[in-house]
């Protein structure tokens, strides 16, 4: 690190031990990795990938190998932005290119003593995008994953580095890999871009393309069926024009094509258009691939979702094509959800502007409902678009009804035996300390009327984080967690359902929270009172 520290980036995911940027330049690390391979699995190729982070190494033999000829100013920037907290400090480097070609490189060399047949498996990606100086060369053996940063909004400049890239890889000689992140973008939208893929594709498949990974699809088969249609052609038939494909695709819906092709039409146009307003370094809300639900309106405003599934469903009635028909449905309906997401994002940014959560908490109970009457049809990849939707949105308030009261005025009491140690406000501690590990409490008092008590009959919890016990005036309502996945705790909501302990008066809620490892923090968001309307 700058700070001439050894360890994970803190200003990454705070410094995982998965994340880790290696000191490429170091020969002891290529013997290591060479050794585990050797042991474990000499028949596979050499793993010369580092694991979703930027090139950081500033130890002065890494800065040497990139061949810069600026490593004093360079790492001075570093160490600047390093100290000022910035999670990108990183990009004061430079193009670290070069070190990693002669990392694997390195690794070949040291691999073919073991094995002479051997191939490594690098990865073009963050600040080693960039080809190597000129006159670097690599093997046919080093197989490099290509994944520069070219995301949405595509543009021909975008187009253009793509292509010039990939053509500065191949001429080291390396085997290249087409592994785009751009398929990522969109979240459920029909983000149409395949005319710029193809493009992409064709130019890789006659500048050394070896092989395919397609990891980051999203499965948006419904709303942009035609996008992931060329994607899927272009790999098992390549020498097929686009407009083949395109004719395949569309001919699939029977006299409703035209229908079908204008919709579609409509939605490349307005992909192409992008973020009228958008900064081209991304910097609005929802101005990358994680977060592009939060202004997916700035490029499909419901008015032309609207107008599209309204054509369809009329396509629909009117099609004598049974499986026609039934594809018309399929593409409607994976519109209709993006229809609702946009409903539900109205509802959020309300929701974080009044702190009314009415609108939100109808609207993503509507998206839930739908969801879960079409989820056996495949439209959509729904764990993909959940894990993105949940970084924002508070999924418990979906939960809720209009009647649901948010519990507040919560103590927290660090000790395993309740009636010891000494019960805080929430807000002193804010959550759990972060180098605390064990058992805690939580403790909540509340006054409920007669009406109140014969009503409230569910506790909805928008996330625990650790094993809970749940007592409501001394009786036993919950013993451990009710969720699926454990690992998901932290940001799963879950609903107590038929709770019978309410009481007119004065009510007690405690909250066993057994936490196993340091730094989670126990009652992650909010408890509801709520009961059926």
């Amino acid at each position: 690190m700058p700070d001439g520290t050894r360890r994970g980036d803190p200003f990454y995911f705070g410094g995982r031990s998965d994340l880790i940027s290696l000191c490429a330049s170091n020969p002891e690390l290529v013997k290591e990795i060479v050794r585990q391979w050797s042991e474990k699995c000499p028949m596979d190729d050499i793993n010369g990938n580092e694991n979703d982070t930027a090139g950081k190494c500033c130890c002065a033999v890494c800065l040497a190998a990139d061949a810069t000829g600026d490593d004093v100013g360079r790492h001075a920037r570093a160490v600047e932005a390093f100290a000022a907290k910035s999670n990108t400090w990183w990009r004061a480097l430079g193009s670290l290119s070069t070190r990693y070609a002669i990392f694997w490189k390195a690794l070949l060399e040291e691999g073919r003593k073991v094995r002479p047949d051997c191939r490594v498996i690098g990865c073009v990606y963050a600040n080693y995008s960039e080809p190597p100086v000129p006159g670097t060369k690599l093997d046919a053996n080093v197989i490099l994953r290509f994944c520069p940063p070219v995301m949405y909004p595509w543009t021909d400049k975008k187009v253009r580095y793509f292509k010039d890239v990939w053509q500065g890889w191949s001429a080291t000689g390396a085997s290249l890999m087409m592994r785009p992140n751009f398929t990522l973008d969109g979240h459920n939208f029909p983000l149409v871009y395949y005319r710029r893929y193809a493009d992409c594709y064709d130019f890789a498949r006659g500048h050394g393309l070896v092989a395919m990974d397609m990891d980051a699809l999203t499965g948006t088969y419904g709303a942009n069926g035609l996008t992931t249609y060329v994607i899927a052609s272009k790999n098992s038939s390549p020498e097929r024009p686009l407009a083949a494909l395109e004719k395949d695709y569309f001919s699939a819906f029977g006299s409703s094509a035209a229908v079908v092709r204008d919709c579609y039409a409509q939605f490349e146009r307005a992909s192409e258009a992008g973020f009228a307003a958008a900064d081209p370094d991304d910097t609005i809300e929802g101005g990358n691939y994680c977060d592009f639900m939060l202004s997916a309106y700035r490029v499909f405003p419901p008015a032309l979702l609207e107008g599209a599934c309204a054509k369809l469903v009329a396509a629909q009635a009117a099609e004598q094509d049974a499986l026609a028909a039934q594809r018309l449905a399929f593409v409607e309906t994976g519109l209709r959800d993006a229809l609702l997401v946009l409903k539900a994002q109205r509802g959020f940014a309300n929701y974080k502007k009044t702190r009314d959560r009415r609108l939100f908490s109808e609207a993503y109970a509507e998206l839930l409902a739908f969801r879960k009457g079409n989820e056996g049809k495949g439209y959509l990849n729904l764990a993909s678009v959940d894990f993105y939707e949940s970084r924002h949105w508070p999924r418990h308030l979906g939960m809720l009804g209009p009647s649901a009261r948010e519990l507040g005025g919560w103590e927290l009491n660090l000790n395993p035996d309740p009636t010891a140690g000494k019960w805080v406000p929430q807000k002193e501690l804010r959550h759990w300390r972060a180098d605390y590990n064990g058992i805690g409490w939580y403790r909540c008092r509340f006054t409920l009327t007669d009406e109140d008590a014969r009503f409230f009959n569910r506790l909805v919890f928008g996330a625990v984080d650790g094993l809970p016990t749940v007592f409501l005036n001394g009786i036993l309502v919950q013993d451990g967690h009710p969720i699926a996945n454990p690992g998901l705790a932290w940001r799963t909501p879950f609903a107590l359902e038929k709770v019978k302990a309410f009481k007119s008066g004065k009510n007690e809620l405690l909250v066993k929270i057994d936490k196993k490892i340091k730094g989670r923090r126990g009652l992650n968001r909010a408890v509801y009172l709520d009961g059926k309307d």
